[in-house]
């Protein structure tokens, strides 16, 4: 996986974080009481639909958007016991129906993939179809990636943004930070920072 991440690759990803950021951001408005665990979750999947699975295609988009969730949310830690895994037990069926749902989507991109030519992809998806491995395989791959990183990530830019806005020296710092390396639009980047507080109400 080490090679998917290259300084090229990190860079790349980057610009995407930063166009879906911004992206989500412009749908706040001033005064408004914004979710910011919803709009970071929101960007999080945006991200991985991009970044991880290079899926552009409104309808696919949409689509996996709503598998991907569904299958996070059907998860609950009581499923970790082999005891409860039968299908004869709502939450576990509910589980596998929504993971088979996702599976069979994933099977069908990367079947895709390997049948199109990409040479203009960038995702690791495409990455990944270049090695020596099953279609299984890399669906297993796949959905590693989603559900180690969703649920992490969004959670901790959430509770970030909490900490930040709770310690005024810690935003001032980073505010210094940010505006030292001029490669960013602090006008544009901030602007969530003039709507979030004293707004926030859900974390």
């Amino acid at each position: 996986m080490q090679p998917l991440f290259s300084g090229d690759k990190v860079k790349l990803l980057t610009e995407i974080m930063q166009r879906h950021t911004l992206a989500e951001m412009k749908k706040w408005q001033v005064g408004q009481c914004i979710n910011i665990s919803a709009a970071m979750q929101n960007i999080t999947l945006n991200v991985i639909t991009t970044t991880v699975f290079g899926i552009t295609d409104p309808k696919q988009v949409r689509i996996f958007q709503q598998l991907a969730p569904a299958v996070l949310a059907s998860y609950t830690p009581s499923l970790g016991l082999r005891l409860l895994r039968n299908k004869l037990w709502y939450p576990w069926r509910k589980f596998v129906n929504a993971r088979e749902k996702l599976e069979q989507f994933l099977l069908q991109e990367i079947s895709h993939v390997k049948q199109t030519e990409q040479t203009e992809r960038t995702d690791i998806l495409n990455a990944l179809t270049t090695l020596s491995l099953s279609d299984t395989e890399l669906c297993n791959y796949l959905k590693e990636l989603l559900l180690s990183g969703y649920a992490a990530v969004h959670i901790t830019l959430t509770w970030a943004i909490f900490y930040i806005y709770s310690r005024p020296e810690i935003h001032e710092k980073l505010l210094a930070e940010l505006k030292s390396l001029g490669n960013f639009s602090i006008e544009e980047i901030y602007l969530s920072y003039l709507i979030l507080m004293p707004f926030v109400r859900k974390y």
